[in-house]
């Protein structure tokens, strides 16, 4: 089994190991387990997890003949027990012009400054960010453009921190935004 850590772990009960010693994957583990996904996707990694099943093909033959494989039971004897085997983070780069298009559709025009994060005028800058250019036309042009933004959201089944820094990279949100409690929704 690969996907998201937090099911492949809840459905692991013991840990691999190529030698002799306690394979128990007991819950102090796992939760450190789901710490380093936390960490792993904080830093933009998508994070997978393996954990696999040993069962002899009478076993399964017999768990497919009694249920179909799509239901509930099938899945839950099949997914239950498992050995634990790793997690790693994949490194998901952005595409050449994401940041671009997106100050694109969000402001009506591409910025030109080097960092694209906090573009939003009350983006909380950091040291180091270039304000959002403002057009020659004073402050009229400023607030002609804030109440033309487009609201961008994103939507995607990735880790709930790997969203929200990818969010941030391509310029979906500032760093106020990034540090709200309420930036991303999960379906939980």
């Amino acid at each position: 089994m690969q996907g998201a850590p937090e099911q492949v772990i809840a459905s692991c009960a013991h840990v691999y190991t190529e030698g002799p010693g306690d394979d128990n994957f007991d819950d102090t583990q796992k939760k450190a387990a789901l710490k380093r996904v936390s960490e792993m996707a904080k830093e933009g990694y998508v994070p997978v997890s393996f954990g696999y099943k040993e069962m002899t093909l009478e076993d399964l033959k017999f768990y497919m003949h009694q249920n179909a494989v799509e239901s509930e039971i099938f899945q839950e004897n099949l997914l239950m027990d498992m050995n634990y085997v790793c997690t790693f983070g994949l490194n998901n780069e952005l595409r050449l012009h994401v940041t671009d298009d997106v100050s694109l559709i969000k402001y009506g025009h591409k910025f030109e400054t080097e960092n694209k994060l906090n573009q939003a005028n009350e983006g909380g800058e950091e040291e180091g960010d270039k304000p959002a250019p403002v057009r020659k036309d004073s402050n009229a042009g400023k607030k002609k453009r804030k109440t033309n933004m487009v609201n961008v959201r994103m939507v995607t089944g990735d880790h709930f921190e790997t969203a929200r820094f990818v969010a941030r990279k391509a310029g979906i949100i500032n760093n106020v935004e990034f540090n709200a409690s309420q930036t991303v929704m999960t379906g939980e």
